[in-house]
């Protein structure tokens, strides 16, 4: 499970690099029938999927980084509750 978390983190890491946002958002040629901006306009939508792919992965990663931390907790009382027990004394007044 841990392995798995490990290669889905990498693989989201991997395409919202900056580096492939550049490859994901290409420019296209501008003419005067689009009034110049749609390669502008396309550019943007683009950016915004990029930081939203961005953001989705900094969730995931939150969430992975929370369980890990609730699988730490659960194995350390695990550990605490397979300690012997100490003897309990009785006092007689």
């Amino acid at each position: 499970m841990r392995t798995l978390a490990l290669i889905a983190a990498v693989c989201l890491a991997a395409l919202a690099s900056p580096a492939m946002a550049q490859t994901r958002c290409v420019s296209v040629p501008e003419n005067s029938a689009s009034r110049y901006v749609e390669n502008g306009k396309q550019e943007m939508l683009c950016h915004h999927g990029v930081i939203t792919d961005k953001v989705n992965e900094m969730e995931m990663k939150a969430q992975i980084d929370s369980l890990a931390g609730s699988v730490r907790q659960l194995e350390l009382q695990r550990r605490f509750d397979a300690l012997p027990k100490q003897p309990s004394f009785v006092t007689i007044p």
